[in-house]
């Protein structure tokens, strides 16, 4: 829930400031690698936008918080996708010279061979078919010795070869993202994108109808006091 912040704590004037909450506390499931503070910090401007009053209120900027940040989740997920592919080098969106550069900032302050090895497996394709067979591991007895060799055949030998025709022309890299973004996977995308402006759409219906339902409670309630206490108000005003 959105709570407001007390008066006497708030660090400016601005009477709709919302406390940011964030790990354990967060109301949503963070998934690893996305931020529980960046989720709470959009919470807190959708509260400043739409001024929720009471948890019923709160519960549908909740709504629209959540289907904003699997919208961006969703393109966070696309961006790994892309990025995945240009590490396999059984894809058609292999990216050599980028694998390489990986692989040589992944060996660099390697403290065991096995992380090493990890790294080599990783990699895989023709370039580590290369690499085991230019800097056999028999060969080294320091695992310093080794990582030397491999990083020096990778700038001397692998990269150069890599990088001979340059940067691929635009359509080259619009076939390669076609590979990972495929018909089925774009479907999916603006079915995601349709379900959550829905959702979207209905929470601030929701979000509305209340308000408008609390005004009309108040403006009944003040007709009745008036009714009420009458009489009391026109001996005050005598």
């Amino acid at each position: 829930m959105v709570k407001r912040i007390p008066m006497d704590k708030k660090i400016n004037e601005d009477p709709r400031a919302y406390e940011v909450k964030f790990g354990a506390e967060t109301e949503f499931a963070i998934l690893p690698g996305e931020n529980p503070l960046e989720f709470e910090m959009l919470r807190g401007r959708l509260a400043e936008e739409l001024s929720p009053d009471g948890p019923l209120e709160e519960d549908q900027v909740l709504t629209v918080a959540k289907c904003i940040w699997r919208k961006q989740r969703y393109q966070r997920f696309l961006a790994a996708r892309v990025m995945a592919a240009k590490f396999d080098p059984g894809h058609e969106a292999y990216d050599e010279a980028m694998a390489l550069n990986g692989f040589y900032h992944a060996i660099n302050g390697a403290t065991h061979f096995g992380e090493v090895r990890q790294s080599l497996d990783q990699l895989g394709g023709h370039f580590a078919d290369h690499l085991n067979a230019k800097c056999p591991r028999r060969e080294f007895r320091a695992l310093e010795d080794w990582v030397k060799a491999m990083q020096e055949e990778v700038l001397k030998v692998l990269l150069p070869a890599a990088a001979r025709f340059g940067r691929p022309p635009d359509e080259v890299l619009v076939k390669h993202s076609s590979a990972v973004l495929t018909d089925d996977v774009l479907a999916g995308e603006l079915e995601s994108e349709e379900r959550n402006d829905r959702m979207i759409e209905q929470a601030l219906t929701r979000l509305e109808r209340i308000k408008k339902s609390k005004q009309q409670t108040s403006f009944r309630e003040a007709q009745r006091f008036g009714r009420t206490h009458s009489g009391l108000i026109i001996g005050l005003v005598k």
